[in-house]
């Protein structure tokens, strides 16, 4: 017998309700927050008797990263419920991807490509590049779109990615784009160049993408999701696909690098597909404008 047919309709909407009322600032969040004392049980639970085991079996724990759980490593934003139903959707006509990479916004549009939102970068828009000056992906990724965001008065959707190799102590992470400044601009063929000198006499080779997207509207909210893809670093590079470090980058299960595979194969696998399918789920899929 499900909770539904056991308590009523009525009282279903009102465990519901109760449920949203504790997700609200100054309340205790719930389990997919910040941790909890073992045995602690929620006014919820104890009004209802209810165990959140129970709820999570009716309605799904939650497919998207919520920015108070830490996990994302994004500081405390605007409070929002702790179900991927009560995100924020995307409802506005047009997006402003906030990079000035051309690869990474033209990957970035053809994800976003099904959902007919209008696509503008920052670089088109002339707005321009704030320094980096997180600690985190997170802390970078929402830095820049909270600056297109304010600049542009739009919806702004940016993303900070980097490669971090195993044996390196996850270095370039943060600093992957560093890596590949030279007094001329950015060269990731100097980057790679960089990677494979640093793991020389080293065995392992291991590595993964990491990727997190902040969502912030002009209104300060913010929605944040993280993605990974692992792999193994090769030599010499392989491919013209791609951007950054892909030509030396092969996903796990594949004999090819990121650099020789094909663009939309690449988009179905990569870290930043995998932080978008999050993205999809929470704010646009079901959205109407």
């Amino acid at each position: 017998m499900t909770l539904f047919a056991c308590i009523g309709a009525g009282k279903f909407e009102s465990v519901r309700d109760s449920l949203n009322r504790l997700s609200r600032p100054g309340r205790t969040p719930g389990p997919d927050f910040a941790p909890r004392a073992s045995g602690h049980r929620s006014p919820f639970n104890a009004i209802y008797g209810i165990s959140w085991k129970v709820i999570h079996k009716m309605w799904g724990k939650p497919s998207h990263q919520v920015l108070q759980t830490g996990r994302t490593g994004f500081p405390a934003a605007p409070r929002r419920a702790i179900y991927p139903a009560m995100a924020r959707k995307f409802t506005d006509p047009s997006l402003v991807i906030a990079s000035h990479n051309a690869g990474k916004v033209r990957e970035i549009a053809d994800l976003l490509a099904p959902f007919g939102v209008a696509v503008v970068s920052a670089a088109e828009l002339n707005l321009p590049e704030p320094e980096e000056t997180g600690d985190s992906f997170a802390a970078n990724a929402e830095l820049k779109a909270r600056a297109a965001a304010e600049a542009s008065g739009l919806p702004s959707l940016a993303d900070d990615s980097g490669l971090a190799v195993h044996a390196l102590g996850g270095e370039p992470g943060i600093h992957s784009a560093r890596w590949a400044e030279t007094g001329n601009g950015r060269d990731f063929g100097v980057a790679m160049q960089k990677v494979e000198a640093a793991l020389t006499g080293k065995a392992d080779r291991s590595a993964h993408f990491a990727c997190v997207l902040a969502l912030v509207w002009p209104d300060g909210h913010v929605e944040g999701f993280e993605g990974r893809v692992d792999g193994t670093l090769v030599w010499p590079p392989r491919g013209v696909h791609g951007f950054g470090y892909d030509p030396v980058f092969r996903p796990d299960g594949y004999d090819v690098t990121f650099g020789e595979m094909d663009p939309e194969k690449k988009h179905a696998i990569s870290h930043r597909a995998d932080a978008f399918d999050k993205l999809v789920s929470a704010c646009f899929r079901g959205a109407v404008p």
